[in-house]
């Protein structure tokens, strides 16, 4: 029986690169895997690890920026309408009634709630002018650049 197996024994072991039959290729292959990564080959694995990281972070992060501006454009637009129901409602004919957030927030109806504070962290402003409302977010450079600043008027949406 053994001497039934050898052939195949040694088939095998020829495929997967054992025994003495083993060429140089295979014997260099075999030491390389036995050897394990190099110091340089390490170094070039993490740069790449490294460069796909900061392609995705920037990715992200301008999708971030994206998503806050559209997100105070919202604010703007919900509070302007808010702002224009309650001067409704609240309309004198001796004097005109501009809301602050806070009074817009405490009057609102329980599903409606009125966020007093853009996505940066700083309190909307309301601007009235007769009957019209203008809500303005200074926007992610807190007001300084005119281009930044998202108000109820200028939202593309």
């Amino acid at each position: 029986m053994a001497t039934e197996n050898t052939p195949r024994i040694q088939f095998f072991a020829r495929a997967l690169g054992e025994g003495p039959q083993r060429s140089a290729r295979q014997r260099s292959r075999a030491r390389r895997l036995a050897r394990g990564l190099t110091l340089i080959e390490l170094m070039i694995v993490i740069t790449l690890i490294g460069a796909l990281m900061a392609v995705i972070a920037v990715g992200l992060f301008s999708n971030l920026a994206k998503g806050e501006k559209k997100a105070a454009c919202i604010g703007t637009k919900n509070i302007a309408a808010a702002a224009k129901f309650y001067m409704r409602e609240h309309a004198s004919a001796t004097e005109d009634v501009c809301p602050t957030v806070d009074q817009l927030a405490s009057e609102s109806a329980k599903g409606d709630r009125i966020e007093g504070k853009d996505p940066w962290g700083r309190p909307y402003e309301i601007k009235c002018d007769g009957a019209d409302v203008v809500v303005i977010s200074g926007g992610p450079s807190k007001g300084k650049k005119p281009d930044d600043l998202i108000s109820s008027e200028n939202c593309k949406q």
